[in-house]
């Protein structure tokens, strides 16, 4: 049973990869700012070394590695129109009728805010991990 669902699990984990490169590389199609483009998706790729990583060693659970895997999603579409001209507000307005209004675009923050909920699962693994080998 155990062996089953680490099979699932590393499954799963390549689909959620496979998808980020999709969508990645849909996004750098004809890029709305392309002389940025490479300098805004480096952090993505550094962060992506997170779930290259553990697609070897298998050491992440499913939820921290889902929660890395949102916070490059949040990342890559960031990175498509430089975080500051992500038209989220536009996005609200179609899907919900939500009309912001706001004279700032705050991608940016939502971006850090998910960050302090993305990475604590995967700090509680790695102080645990640490624990259990000293």
């Amino acid at each position: 049973m155990a062996m089953d669902t680490n099979i699932s699990s590393v499954k799963s984990k390549i689909i959620i990869v496979i998808t980020l490169i999709v969508v990645a590389i849909i996004t750098t199609i004809n890029p709305v700012y392309p002389n940025e483009q490479f300098l805004q998706h480096m952090g993505t790729l550094l962060i992506s070394l997170i779930l290259v990583v553990d697609l070897k060693r298998n050491k992440l659970k499913l939820a921290a590695f889902i929660a890395v895997a949102l916070f490059i999603l949040i990342h890559i579409i960031g990175a498509r129109w430089i975080y500051s001209f992500v038209p989220y507000e536009d996005w609200l307005n179609t899907f919900f009728g939500w009309d912001l209004n706001s004279p700032r675009n705050h991608y940016d923050r939502f971006v850090h805010f998910h960050l302090e909920y993305s990475f604590p699962p995967i700090y509680t693994e790695f102080f645990l991990h640490l624990k259990l080998r000293m």
